[in-house]
């Protein structure tokens, strides 16, 4: 999965380092995200997400432009836990849904990789 053209708040034409353990906000379409709040607003308006979407929104922030695993997605949403690849595509679908704007698809990017076992 992969999260795109990330903004910082003070420079809307720039591409942030949302890797910096400092960062006030994330914003990105209409959506402002504060890591240090666990929130994320629309319009002003907070958002209603679930603590695993979230957790995977945020994941995904701090690899902005970097195709993150499944694996290491599902290894940061359930620490500790053993989870089916299905638990995934349902928080991700859920979180497309959620950062669509007016029908727009979100800024989230699947690479589809064939595996043999």
């Amino acid at each position: 999965m992969q999260l795109e053209d990330m903004q910082s708040a003070g420079d809307k034409n720039a591409r942030r380092d949302v890797r910096s353990a400092t960062a006030d906000e994330v914003r990105f379409g209409g959506f402002r995200y504060l890591p240090d709040q666990s929130l994320l607003l629309k319009d002003g308006k907070r958002v209603r997400i679930g603590s695993r979407a979230l957790c995977l929104l945020k994941l995904l922030i701090d690899n902005a432009g970097q195709f993150v695993s499944n694996d290491t997605l599902i290894a940061g949403a359930w620490p500790n836990t053993h989870v089916d690849d299905t638990n995934l595509r349902v928080q991700m679908t859920a979180l497309r849904r959620l950062l669509s704007v007016d029908g727009d698809s979100c800024e989230l990017r699947t690479r589809r990789v064939a595996a043999m076992r």
